[in-house]
């Protein structure tokens, strides 16, 4: 009948100040609290029960729980597997259901691009020439003769019928291997790079073009920003419900 079904256990959040009522291995009649927090959980998904069809939902994971989970009829580490995922969900929930309310106003959020400008940058963006060599020791002979003289490495691979494949792309999208030798290098263009076997090949790199293309708009990044400091918050409110627990184990 429905798309969700989610098990509720106790959870103890590592502190005698924060504790739920909710409880998947007593007996007894299920909590208005228990309800409410169920329709919650569904709610975030975008799906809509009433308190009898939640209800429901409980009593059944109860009847699981006792039938199968308790009586471990299923193999302990899948058990405790389990019920460990879902006391983090409940930890979760627990942090967002104490979240403090923060102003994400346009103002919060163009001040914190102001201040951090440095996290908006464009990516750069490198253009760079691809020639096949026959072998690795060419490929050295080729990037000592033009290492001085880069600008000429197009006409002398015509010459030597090398094959050039033309590229343009974010250097975040670049190979890693190759990304590093470019900004070891930190060379301006035009530059070549040493042979490199790259894709079942020897090749030469030979960078053309390398621009900052400058900041992201505040407009275009404001999503983000927002995201950024929803999390800060939630960070901030996990931290402050585990102090007690830290302390504990500090002493």
């Amino acid at each position: 009948m429905y798309k969700y079904l989610v098990l509720i256990v106790p959870l103890l959040l590592l502190s005698a100040e924060i504790t739920l009522d909710i409880d998947t291995t007593r007996e007894g009649e299920v909590t208005y609290k228990e309800i409410n927090m169920l329709k919650s959980s569904f709610q975030a998904k975008r799906i809509i029960i009433e308190d009898d069809e939640a209800k429901k939902v409980i009593e059944k994971n109860r009847y699981l729980y006792q039938t199968y989970l308790k009586d471990s009829k299923i193999p302990e580490n899948i058990r405790i597997n389990f019920i460990l995922e879902l006391e983090k969900q409940l930890a979760l929930e627990v942090i967002r259901a104490n979240q403090e309310d923060i102003t994400i106003d346009d103002e919060t959020l163009e001040s914190y691009y102001v201040a951090n400008k440095q996290e908006f940058n464009k990516p750069e963006t490198i253009s760079f020439s691809i020639y096949t060599i026959p072998n690795f020791d060419e490929g050295v002979a080729v990037y000592n003769k033009l290492r001085k003289e880069p600008q000429n490495i197009e006409s002398y691979a015509k010459d030597h019928n090398y094959t050039k494949n033309d590229y343009t792309s974010s250097i975040i999208r670049i190979d890693r291997s190759i990304q590093s030798l470019i900004v070891h290098n930190n060379a301006k263009p035009p530059y070549i790079l040493p042979p490199q076997y790259y894709q079942g090949a020897y090749r030469i790199f030979s960078i053309t073009a390398h621009t900052q293309e400058g900041m992201y708009e505040f407009s275009d990044v404001k999503d983000k920003i927002t995201t950024i400091l929803h999390k800060k918050a939630y960070l901030r409110m996990k931290n402050k419900l585990l102090k007690p627990y830290n302390k504990q184990n500090e002493e």
